[in-house]
């Protein structure tokens, strides 16, 4: 039985288990507004004003989740005070990284796209895990309490909103550029394209489970200088799930970015399809 087999066949068991043992309940019936304080106006360095905390009432998302080179990505959270969460594959150990897509729909900075690039991170050292649905597990923590220890710590952030670029920048101090980011669906197909480069996903190759993709964590990147404040994120969804093959999906990312991938040696896994969520970020803390 080959590795990748093996891989896939523990995420489909894992994914049975989780729909069984969540209930179903659509992203409409998700109320995010009643964890939303009162908003307050922050201006940027263009003048623009965004309110915080920011709600996205509807987005597009599409995460690759993959392996990355551990003792790369402990160094640089080494310098941020944070831990790689480790997953043990076969007697090696790996930093779990995302490669993702969010199309922003209908939020409080309006309609835009951003891609990112994250490791997930822990603010306590954690002991290796070696199976995925401890990784689900702790990638979707309760949403019972804002306290969490997981952290999406961005190496590097895109966006096509100047506005989202500055936001990310200056109020949620994440390493962010500008970029010409664009979405198109046709037939099964979802496709994304960043500086002319397509990436393509055949959305009828995701397992559609009845999984609630309940976000609780807090996000972080270089921008934070070695400062232990983290905005919190908290996010609603249903999800779908495809084990990643090359064949069926298609990434080809912008050169900084595709460096970037190269250096922490990020090696696509599994993929999460959410075609509607809603999330709220809240000013760092």
């Amino acid at each position: 039985m080959s590795k990748f087999f093996f891989l896939s066949f523990l995420l489909s068991i894992c994914l049975i288990s989780q729909a069984e043992a969540l209930p179903s309940k659509s992203a409409a019936e998700c109320n995010l507004q009643e964890w939303l304080p009162t908003q307050s106006p922050r201006i940027l360095s263009n003048n623009q004003v965004i309110m915080v905390p920011s709600m996205a009432r509807d987005f597009q998302s599409l995460i690759v989740f993959g392996r990355m080179d551990n003792h790369s990505i402990e160094e640089i959270l080494k310098e941020n005070k944070l831990y790689p969460l480790q997953l043990n594959i076969l007697g090696k150990t790996h930093a779990i990284g995302a490669l993702s897509f969010f199309n922003y729909r209908d939020s409080d900075m309006g309609s835009f796209q951003e891609i990112y690039l994250v490791v997930v991170a822990t603010k306590k050292k954690m002991k290796t895990i070696s199976s995925i649905s401890s990784i689900l597990k702790a990638v979707r923590p309760s949403r019972q309490s804002e306290e969490t220890d997981l952290v999406l710590f961005h190496l590097k952030a895109y966006s096509s909103s100047e506005m989202g670029v500055l936001g990310s920048r200056e109020v949620w101090k994440i390493d962010s550029d500008l970029a010409n980011i664009q979405t198109k669906q046709s037939d099964n197909w979802l496709q994304f394209s960043m500086e002319g480069k397509v990436s393509s996903f055949d959305i009828n190759s995701f397992t559609k489970l009845p999984i609630n993709s309940n976000f609780n964590l807090d996000a972080s990147g270089p921008a934070m200088e070695g400062t232990q404040a983290f905005s919190h994120v908290l996010s609603c969804s249903q999800a779908a799930y495809s084990v990643f093959n090359s064949k069926r999906h298609l990434i080809s990312v912008d050169p900084g970015l595709e460096s970037l991938i190269q250096q922490f040696a990020f090696r696509p896994w599994f993929v999460e399809y959410s075609p509607h969520s809603k999330a709220i970020q809240f000013s760092p803390r």
